[in-house]
């Protein structure tokens, strides 16, 4: 069992893996890679450690990170 898994109830664990999927879909092809969806994860966990853990709030947040990801300047560097 990973260290999420114990933080956070099956209720909001399906919130965030659904809201990952959604935020995601926002991304580009070309930017759909891992360290990306690590990236927009992270934000999620982030805001679920903050109590904000609706299907809403967790979406909300990672389609946040995915426009942060976008408005970066391409530098060909890993995120």
């Amino acid at each position: 069992m990973s260290m999420i898994e114990t933080e956070f109830d099956e209720s909001t664990l399906t919130n965030m893996e659904i809201a990952l999927d959604r935020a995601c879909c926002g991304l580009p092809s070309d930017m759909q890679g891992h360290e990306a969806r690590k990236f927009v994860a992270k934000r999620i966990i982030d805001s679920a450690k903050r109590g904000h853990v609706t299907l809403t709030e967790l979406t909300a947040s990672g389609k946040r990170a995915v426009v942060e990801l976008l408005s970066r300047p391409s530098t060909g560097s890993a995120i």
